[in-house]
């Protein structure tokens, strides 16, 4: 399994489930990831990514927008085509709720 397929996997449950706890499970464990250090640049900038749709999910499109312009400094060629395939959710409903990140 390559990193960014379980990221995927990660970020799509969260976001299917809507449940805090799943979020900050997600958040936490693709955050700790995007910092190993053995982890391609192609893997780190959908790691990045997936972190955005997770914050765009939460309301927090700000947060999301600066994961997305991270990610492109890794690797632009990664994750320009991925906005299409994998765009940014819309907010759940209910807005922002406090998700514990650290």
């Amino acid at each position: 399994m390559k990193y960014w397929e379980e990221a995927d996997r990660l970020t799509e449950e969260a976001i299917r489930t809507g449940d805090d706890a799943e979020l900050t499970k997600a958040f936490k464990i693709l955050t700790a990831l995007s910092y190993f250090s053995r982890i391609a640049d192609d893997s780190r900038a959908i790691i990045l990514h997936d972190l955005a749709r997770l914050e765009a999910f939460r309301g927090n499109r700000a947060a999301a927008d600066a994961y997305i312009e991270t990610a492109k400094l890794v690797s632009r060629s990664t994750v320009e085509p991925r906005l299409s395939t994998h765009p940014l959710p819309e907010a759940r409903a209910g807005g922002v709720k406090h998700v514990e990140t650290a």
